[in-house]
C-alpha cells in the first residue's frame, strides 16, 4: 500500500475521533454540535476522496485497514443526523 493511503487513513480516524467528541462533550447548543460534526465529517471524506483519486490504482479498497475507514465514515452519518435533531416538546398543561 503507497505511503500516502495509511498516512491519510490515520487523519480520517483522527478526525472521526474528534467527531464524535464534538457530538458528546462539545461546547455549545446541538445544532453548534452538529456543524463543527458535519466539519469533520466533510474532512474524512475529502481524504477518502484523495485516496480513491490518487491510489485508485495502487492500492486495493478491500484492505483491512481501508474497509475498516469506510464502514466507521458509514456508522457516523447516522448518528450525526440524530444529533441534529432537537428533543420533542412536551406540553405540559399548566394548573392555576
Amino acid at each position: 500500500m503507497p505511503g500516502g493511503v495509511p498516512h491519510r487513513l490515520k487523519k480520517i480516524i483522527k478526525d472521526l475521533e474528534k467527531d464524535e467528541e464534538a457530538l458528546l462533550k462539545g461546547i455549545g447548543f446541538n445544532q453548534e454540535k452538529a456543524k463543527r460534526s458535519e466539519r469533520y465529517i466533510k474532512t474524512t471524506q475529502r481524504y477518502r476522496s484523495e485516496i480513491e483519486k490518487s491510489y485508485k490504482e495502487n492500492f486495493l479498497p478491500d484492505h483491512i485497514e481501508v474497509k475498516a475507514v469506510h464502514e466507521r465514515l458509514l456508522d457516523r452519518k447516522p448518528k450525526k443526523r440524530q444529533s441534529r435533531k432537537k428533543p420533542p416538546r412536551k406540553n405540559i398543561p399548566i394548573s392555576g
